[in-house]
């Protein structure tokens, strides 16, 4: 997608943002300021393909340098939402404003906006400078700045040893960094990324996120990014929205959405969670005891409930929020608050953890994470060894889904 001139002012001009931090945290991340104006708003967009709603009245906001995230499941609509962004689809209903302008009905060529697809769409009979230099080239530049911006674009993505290659001579990492320059060398405003690592095996993906995340960093321009990816979300994103079925089910930073989930779907979708039904017994002060019959067990949390007694909650409890050790013969019989007792079903080596699957006398089965600091420690607990497993009461968190 190209750009009217006078709308370039991504990497420079007066209106570019910039890197310099302030040392207030709310202009240094405008995203935890509830004052600050947003530069992205969507408000109440909808959208239909064939008459089955894709998605449901969205509104949203994002900031200036902000690396947000779309993530969810397929069919959750966040792909259709970043293509309506990008003007290559166009809402049924609702706005899109960009940098407090209405961009709702504005052709794709004329948004402040480029789109890095999933497929990166490089041109194989190009080099990498050609490649980049594409775009300028078809808005008529003139060479020297052609030749200036491109290689400004090839040291940002450290691939200016790689300029005459083609890109049936670059890995996947490469390619991807050559599709990154192409977006960039036009300074949009608004970068929109369509899962771009998809196509990266592990160790790239990892390696590619950070790169990612620092070029973003340098640049200050606003990514908007689709993935179904959790960890990569949590990794990378300033905040993260959360779909599904194109409604938004959660907005928050990736430490909101892990630890303090809205609903049991966002629990079960980012991260692995233990969820279990409850009954409120108290409420004092800004303790919640709570019995969970599937866990044999009363449950102690460290917040209070705005709920009465008697009322039924759902405990949500991390893997990795749960200590395991070797049960004492006295164990049953102690009172049970944030510990249960059961028995090593299965065990998962994950090399930096491993996963115990509890099963507890009640049939319901418990999964744990823990650290490997040594490599005798997952010799420490076998298979049928009868454990005891707790939790602080900070660990469970109250879902009243």
């Amino acid at each position: 997608m190209e750009q009217e001139p006078a709308m370039k002012n991504g990497l420079d001009g007066p209106n570019a943002p910039t890197t310099e931090p302030t040392g207030d945290p709310f202009l240094d991340r405008p995203w935890e300021n509830p004052q600050a104006e947003p530069f992205v708003r969507i408000e109440r967009l909808g959208k239909s393909f064939d008459g089955v709603p894709v998605v449901r009245d969205v509104s949203l906001d994002i900031h200036r340098g902000e690396i947000f995230s779309l993530l969810g499941g397929s069919g959750s609509g966040k792909t259709t939402l970043l293509r309506m962004l990008a003007g290559l689809e166009q809402p049924d209903h609702g706005r899109i404003l960009i940098a407090g302008q209405d961009m709702t009905r504005v052709p794709p060529h004329r948004r402040p906006v480029n789109m890095m697809f999933q497929s990166y769409a490089l041109f194989p009979h190009m080099s990498v400078a050609e490649n980049i230099a594409f775009g300028l080239i078809e808005e008529r530049l003139p060479r020297p700045e052609i030749r200036e911006r491109v290689a400004e674009a090839l040291d940002l993505v450290s691939l200016s040893d790689f300029a005459r290659r083609r890109p049936d001579q670059l890995s996947g990492g490469q390619r991807q960094r050559v599709a990154l320059a192409r977006c960039l060398v036009k300074r949009p405003k608004l970068l929109l990324l369509d899962e771009p690592m998809a196509a990266l095996d592990k160790t790239l993906r990892e390696r590619t996120q950070y790169e990612l995340a620092r070029i973003q960093e340098r640049v200050g321009i606003t990514f908007v990014m689709v993935t179904h990816d959790q960890q990569e979300a949590m990794a990378m994103s300033s905040r993260i929205a959360v779909m599904d079925e194109g409604r938004l089910l959660q907005v928050g930073t990736p430490q909101e959405i892990y630890e303090f989930p809205a609903s049991s779907a966002i629990a079960r979708f980012v991260g692995t969670v233990n969820l279990f039904d409850g009954r409120i017994l108290e409420v004092d002060g800004g303790c919640t005891l709570v019995d969970v019959p599937a866990l044999g067990s009363r449950v102690r949390l460290d917040h209070g409930i705005d709920l009465p007694q008697q009322n039924m909650i759902r405990i949500a409890i991390r893997p990795e929020k749960m200590q395991i050790e070797r049960a004492e013969a006295t164990d049953e019989t102690k009172d049970k608050v944030n510990r249960v007792v059961g028995v090593i079903e299965e065990i998962t080596y994950l090399g930096i953890a491993s996963t115990y699957h509890v099963r507890l006398s009640t049939g319901a089965l418990l999964r744990v994470h823990q650290p490997i600091r040594t490599r005798e420690a997952q010799l420490e607990l076998k298979w049928d060894d009868t454990v005891r497993v707790s939790w602080h009461p900070s660990a469970p968190v109250a879902l009243v889904d």
